[in-house]
């Protein structure tokens, strides 16, 4: 009987051990991921909610905001849906973007109030140079169909845009230089900043958003976003 009881007892314990191990829930974080940065560019919104799956909780963007939002945030790799939310939680986008391990991205939202878009920028650079500025041109203002953005110091630099369309990076060398956008058709002056600095290593996108008759807030504007976090580990 005594050796009875105590195979009983083991097969007892070992029972125990697996149905614990079973359901015991686990928390399997990837150890890298993706790293995205979501910026408002629609005139209509003044506020967005961001919600994905993966962060605890939505984040808030604003149209006209500062540079302290201009962050990437991790977020898991392969398939990730992001939902776009008003202030009333009106769903206004729902997309799953496809997102590499490790790599950058700036998710741009705009369009108009009946239809919000939506454009996934891959941030990388081919034979990246910390002696070296890199900038981008991105047109979401949909009444004018074509723009070119110039950028000009010694001699100019043309970038011919469609609606709803980006540049890639284009190296420069740092220094102070004037951002002029024109309309394609007529070549009239829409936008003209004179002496932007661009700063050895960091990458510059040029927005061009709001309304070429637009008033107020949704007027038509160029928001210049700087950025060198995703080269800060390279030596």
């Amino acid at each position: 009987m005594k050796i009875v009881f105590l195979i009983l007892s083991i097969l007892l314990l070992v029972g125990c051990e697996c149905v614990t191990e079973i359901d015991t829930p686990k928390n399997i974080s990837p150890s890298t991921y993706a790293h995205i940065m979501t910026l408002s560019a629609n005139p209509e919104f003044e506020e967005l909610k961001i919600f994905s799956e993966f962060w605890q909780k939505p984040f808030y963007i604003y149209y006209n905001n500062s540079d302290d939002y201009f962050i990437y945030r991790d977020i898991t790799y392969g398939l990730s849906n992001i939902k776009v939310l008003t202030k009333k939680d009106s769903v206004i986008f729902n997309s799953t973007l496809s997102l590499e391990k490790t790599k950058y991205y700036t998710f741009v939202i705009f369009g108009s109030k009946q239809r919000v878009q939506a454009m996934l920028l891959k941030d990388s650079v081919y034979n990246y140079k910390k002696t070296t500025s890199y900038f981008r041109c991105i047109h979401t203002s949909s009444d004018v169909p074509q723009v070119n953005f110039i950028i000009n110091s010694n001699y100019p630099i043309i970038q011919s845009l469609p609606y709803k369309t980006n540049s890639a990076f284009t190296p420069i060398v740092s220094g102070f230089y004037s951002v002029k956008i024109n309309d394609a058709l007529t070549d009239s002056t829409l936008i003209n900043i004179k002496n932007y600095e661009f700063k050895e290593g960091f990458l510059y996108s040029i927005i061009l958003k709001g309304y070429a008759e637009g008033k107020g807030s949704k007027a038509l504007e160029c928001q210049i976003i700087e950025s060198d976090e995703f080269f800060k580990k390279k030596d």
